[in-house]
């Protein structure tokens, strides 16, 4: 590791934010790209540089982290990962995503609005109501692009932190301590997704007794299962959890496959094997759309940030 400062190992080093921001972009560059391309002269042609230029950013990138980053081979120039190269991809990978996104806001400051809004997404109703602000949005600022990321929210909420997310689509509740929010005003309704082979509970709904005698499947989300657990109460020990998914899409699958029922929130997706029943009794929540307290928006994001503020204020609850 570098003179002036200790670090017991590559962990250290990747938790100081000071000496990380000393890194060289062209350097970091140099290392993806070897990574991906899986050789030295690869990445060389892909970058357009020489293949002796390539291999000192590397070693001098190697001899900062004092870390060695690429197993390199005699074998038709092949390389790859080390345990420190995988461990330092991901980081790598971010800084250069951030520069990027930040050059790409400078070049545009001067011009009509534009740039790139990214959103993370759960699978729920208030999309519908952030697909009508985006077009809305994008009325009066053709130029603006966004990109939707589907996952589960403590992956939203980790790229958010990253900085790789401006904003985020979520359930409540969130912390207020880290994001500001403003509630879509839809209101999320959990459901039970059943093989329509299986035998239909009375009513058309579900209840905790009518679950407990089945195999269940639950979101992957550690605050979902809580919410869950709390609704099962008091029988959630007599719950059968036969596995986990955090994608709606890919858990229907797997009902109509008969693996077991799955309780997740209503998002409207019909599968011709599957049925959806409400729970009994009722559980909702409500979504949200959150960005940082703290830190810089660009432009863009913090233009929609204002619009969707002026914007909810006039819309009315969704049921």
């Amino acid at each position: 590791m570098p003179e002036n400062k200790q670090y017991e190992d590559l962990n250290d080093y990747l938790a100081d934010d000071d000496r990380m921001s000393d890194l060289s972009i062209r350097a970091l560059r140099c290392f993806l790209a070897v990574a991906e391309e899986g050789s030295i002269t690869a990445a060389a042609e892909l970058l357009r540089v020489s293949q002796p230029s390539m291999s000192r950013r590397i070693k001098n990138l190697e001899k900062d982290l004092g870390a060695t980053l690429i197993n390199r081979s005699n074998r038709k120039d092949e390389t790859s990962l080390t345990d420190a190269g995988r461990l330092f991809y991901d980081r790598a990978r971010t800084m250069v995503s951030l520069m990027e996104k930040a050059e790409d806001e400078l070049k545009n400051a001067d011009a009509e609005l534009s740039g790139e809004i990214t959103i993370g997404c759960g699978e729920m109703r208030g999309m519908r109501y952030l697909t009508q602000a985006i077009r809305e949005f994008r009325d009066d600022y053709p130029k603006v692009r966004f990109t939707i990321f589907s996952a589960a929210a403590d992956l939203i909420q980790e790229r958010m932190e990253q900085g790789l997310l401006d904003i985020g689509l979520l359930l409540e509740p969130v912390d207020t301590q880290r994001y500001d929010h403003i509630r879509t005003n839809v209101v999320e309704r959990w459901v039970a997704l059943l093989p329509k082979s299986w035998p239909w509970p009375p009513n058309n709904v579900a209840t905790v007794d009518d679950l407990c005698g089945l195999p269940i499947m639950l979101p992957s989300r550690n605050s979902a299962q809580n919410v869950l657990k709390g609704w099962f109460a008091p029988k959630a020990d007599d719950v059968n959890v036969v596995g986990y998914c955090n994608l709606t899409g890919n858990a229907a699958t797997m009902v109509a496959a008969e693996l077991g029922a799955f309780l997740c929130i209503d998002t409207g997706i019909i599968h011709p094997q599957v049925r959806s029943l409400p729970l009994s009794p009722s559980l909702t929540g409500e979504s949200v759309i959150a960005w940082k307290r703290s830190g810089e928006h660009s432009m863009a994001a913090a233009r929609f940030i204002d619009f969707l503020q002026r914007r909810n204020n006039q819309n009315p609850k969704e049921e």
